[in-house]
C-alpha cells in the first residue's frame, strides 16, 4: 500500500509540474524583422498553448495569428518606422509564464533563404548583394555562396549568430574563381565570436564565401545570418 501511495504521489507531482511549465522557444521561422515593415514569424518550443502576448525590445506591435498550440505559436509583428536597423529580442508572454529570449536581426535588405543543397564550391549559391542571407548549419558541412565583383569593388559580410544565441562559431572564407584565398575570418573582435570581414576584389570576376561553423557543427540550435 504504502509503495502505492507513493508512487501516486509522485505521479501527481510530476503532473503539476508540467502544468506549470513555462513556454520554451526551440526555433523560429525567420531571424529578420523590417523596421516600418510586417513580419510573420512562426515560434516553435513547448508549453506555448496559453501564449497570450509577444514581448519585443523595439517598438511595434504583435498580434496573434489563429491560435496558439503547444508545440506552436504564430504572431504578426509590425515594427515602427523609427526601430533601429540591429539585434533585438523578444520573448513569449503566457498565462503559465514567459519564455526563454530570442534574438533577431532588424533590418530593411532583402532576404535570402539558404537552399541546402550548397554544399559545395560547385554548387555554390548565387548571392546579389546588397542582402540577407538565413540559414543553419549541418554538421561536418560547410556552407557555399557566390557573387559577381568589378575590379575594385568593395565587399563587406558580417556573421550575425552567436549574438542572437545560436551555437554557432562561425569562420568565414572568400576564394577567387581560380580557388585562391584572398581573406578569411574566423573571431572579430568584441561580437561574441561572429565573423565580419570587408575585401576590395583585385580583379573582375565571381568571388566565392565559405561559411561554416569553426568546430563543423551542425543542428537546429546552430542557426545564423
Amino acid at each position: 500500500m504504502g509503495h502505492k501511495l507513493a508512487a501516486l504521489l509522485a505521479a501527481i507531482a510530476c503532473s503539476s509540474i508540467q502544468l506549470v511549465a513555462s513556454p520554451e522557444i526551440d526555433r523560429v521561422s525567420t531571424l529578420v524583422l523590417r523596421a516600418g515593415g510586417e513580419t510573420e514569424i512562426t515560434f516553435f518550443g513547448s508549453s506555448l498553448r496559453e501564449t497570450a502576448s509577444l514581448w519585443m525590445s523595439v517598438p511595434g506591435k504583435a498580434t496573434l495569428v489563429g491560435e496558439p498550440r503547444d508545440n506552436e505559436v504564430k504572431f504578426r509583428v509590425a515594427l515602427e518606422a523609427k526601430a533601429i536597423a540591429g539585434v533585438c529580442w523578444a520573448r513569449i508572454v503566457a498565462s503559465n509564464g514567459v519564455s526563454n529570449l530570442r534574438g533577431f536581426v532588424v533590418d530593411e535588405l532583402s532576404t535570402l533563404v539558404e537552399r541546402g543543397t550548397n554544399r559545395t564550391r560547385a554548387t555554390a549559391q548565387s548571392l546579389m548583394s546588397p542582402c540577407i542571407i538565413e540559414g543553419v548549419a549541418e554538421e561536418l558541412n560547410v556552407s557555399w555562396f557566390k557573387l559577381n565583383a568589378t575590379k575594385g569593388e568593395r565587399v563587406s559580410m558580417e556573421v550575425v549568430a552567436a549574438r542572437l544565441g545560436s551555437r554557432v562559431d562561425s569562420v568565414v572564407r572568400v576564394v577567387d574563381a581560380r580557388g585562391r584565398e584572398v581573406t578569411s575570418n574566423d573571431d572579430a573582435p568584441g561580437i561574441r565570436g561572429d565573423s565580419t570581414l570587408t575585401f576590395t576584389a583585385p580583379e573582375g570576376g565571381e568571388y566565392f564565401i565559405e561559411l561554416r561553423d569553426v568546430n563543423y557543427g551542425g543542428g537546429r540550435d546552430y542557426f545564423w545570418n
